[in-house]
């Protein structure tokens, strides 16, 4: 018999949404038929790895994922179930994430959930979607943005499986999946509710201090620590010009 927690703890989600008047229940039914799609199309590790249809570049970078859990664990992050799965999405996106802010004021709109409280997004499966919402925000006066995490998380609510999202093309992959791991089992181990600034610069200096740590303590794997330090690199050049917009949830 198929394992109906998940799906037990999706509709209690979406019932606790709905009581609170959060949003509407269109928004609510993309939501949690994203979510279940995610978790209905999740393959284990071992029947990936074992599949010789599996790409080797997608197994290698498979076979790395509970090394990077241990480490994690190791360095005192909460253990869970994430990642111990795969789902192939098929899109070049995680999902899509529209947030607006007040012109010149860095003000931007926020909605409230329960269990994350206050957030400065509102997440999407679906680009149409998103992209309507952005429109909307757009007409009222607001400057918004919409972009594309390679990652989903759910602080732990779920086993959240790799997706095909975190392996993005070149070097930099196994360095990118490492520090997409370990940043979501910041976020599993520490959360403070309505605080997503402080939540997403606490994962993302964890995880890049211990993404330095995993590849340190593996000599071997030198030439991807070294392509990884370098995208590194070009990103904090770029940082600096992007909008506080951009700071938001997932990676």
């Amino acid at each position: 018999m198929a394992d109906l927690g998940p799906m037990r703890r999706l509709l209690l989600a979406a019932t606790a949404l709905l009581s609170q008047g959060c949003f509407s229940a269109g928004y609510l039914a993309q939501a949690a038929r994203g979510e279940a799609r995610l978790l209905l199309d999740a393959r284990p590790l071992g029947e990936v790895l074992a599949d010789p249809a599996t790409p080797p570049r997608v197994r290698d970078l498979l076979s790395r994922v509970p090394a990077i859990k241990a480490y994690a664990q190791a360095q005192g992050l909460r253990p869970t179930r994430s990642y111990g799965r795969y789902t192939d999405l098929g899109r070049p996106a995680a999902a899509w994430l529209v947030q607006a802010c007040a012109p010149l004021a860095f003000a931007p709109r926020r909605w409230t959930f329960p269990v994350v409280g206050s957030v400065p997004y509102l997440g999407f499966f679906d680009e149409d979607q998103a992209r309507r919402l952005a429109a909307s925000l757009a007409a009222e006066g607001l400057d918004v943005d919409v972009r594309t995490p390679r990652a989903w998380s759910t602080l732990g609510w779920f086993a959240d499986p790799v997706l095909s999202t975190m392996l993005p093309p070149g070097d930099v992959a196994l360095g990118e999946l490492a520090n997409t791991i370990l940043h979501e089992s910041v976020h599993a181990t520490v959360y403070v509710k309505g605080q997503s600034a402080f939540d997403e610069s606490l994962a993302s200096f964890v995880a890049d201090r211990l993404t330095r740590g995993w590849f340190s303590a593996q000599p071997h794997l030198e030439p991807a620590r070294l392509a990884w330090l370098e995208g590194e690199a070009q990103g904090d050049e770029a940082r600096p010009r992007q909008t506080t917009a951009r700071q938001a949830f997932g990676r």
